[in-house]
């Protein structure tokens, strides 16, 4: 969008996030890939620079606990690279919405020059911070359709990876049964409607007669043991990368409806 020299572009916002998105879809390929033909590699030596490094070949059981850990081990990695990268997209929301609101009161010269102080301020603030100043100051809304609770349970998991090695505590999440703890995302649900009723899909199911088939987004949740290492599987991996997909466009939503109303204004 632009308007009288100021140019915010709606694409780059996520960029970072887009790009962290690309890395899981390619990355965990590949790391299933590589974990079900570790029988097939040879040469475990590695050369760096003009080193070369000579490693033992691993035992046929070490060779089974990688194929059975490296995939979960890889979308743990992952995960975090797409949180982290997700939220690194507040400061250009912040930093787009504050343009479009100072343009509106013809505050902004035709060089886009801004509030550096608000800006600073706004990248020093905490993520919960950050998520209620967007609220306060330009009304993005983090708390529609369970946001708040999703991103409580993402932002627990950034921690436990980034601060606690990976293992759960009695704070990550929410509370679930036995103690344990609970995390939530979308996951997606195909059914089957036929005039008589809604069926479940089931891979390799036939259905007679015709029929319609309907996606539905549903919470998922996982629970997790106090002291248990936090893995993921490589679907679970996709089901959180798609919630992120969904939580992203919602903002853009927002975002782009606070841009259009400041432009309308500012005419």
């Amino acid at each position: 969008m632009a308007e009288d020299g100021v140019n915010i572009n709606i694409d780059k916002i996520f960029l970072r996030f887009d790009q962290a998105l690309n890395r899981e879809r390619y990355f965990s390929r590949i790391g299933q890939h590589g974990a079900e033909n570790i029988n097939s590699i040879e040469d475990w030596g590695c050369q760096i620079d003009e080193f070369t490094y000579s490693l033992a070949t691993p035992s046929q059981e070490t060779k089974e606990a990688f194929k059975n850990l490296f995939p979960l081990w890889l979308s743990t990695n992952l995960i975090r690279d797409i949180i982290e990268h997700f939220t690194y997209g507040y400061e250009n929301i912040y930093h787009s919405c504050l343009v479009a609101s100072l343009a509106s009161d013809g505050v902004i010269p035709a060089n886009s020059s801004y509030d550096l102080n608000r800006l600073k301020s706004f990248k020093d603030a905490g993520l919960d911070d950050k998520r209620k100043i967007l609220k306060k100051d330009f009304g993005i809304d983090f708390s529609k359709h369970e946001l708040k609770e999703i991103f409580k349970s993402f932002k627990d998991i950034r921690n436990c990876l980034s601060h606690n090695r990976g293992i759960v505590d009695k704070d990550m999440g929410h509370s679930g049964k036995n103690g344990k703890r609970k995390i939530g995302w979308y996951t997606y649900k195909f059914y089957i409607g036929t005039a008589e009723k809604k069926i479940k899909l089931k891979i390799g199911q036939i259905i007679e007669g015709p029929a319609s088939l309907i996606l539905k987004i549903d919470k998922h949740n996982k629970e997790f043991n106090v002291g248990e290492q936090i893995l993921f599987s490589r679907v679970e991996l996709f089901e959180i990368a798609n919630t992120f997909e969904q939580l992203k466009k919602d903002l853009l939503m927002q975002i782009v409806s606070f841009l259009e109303q400041h432009i309308t204004q500012k005419k």
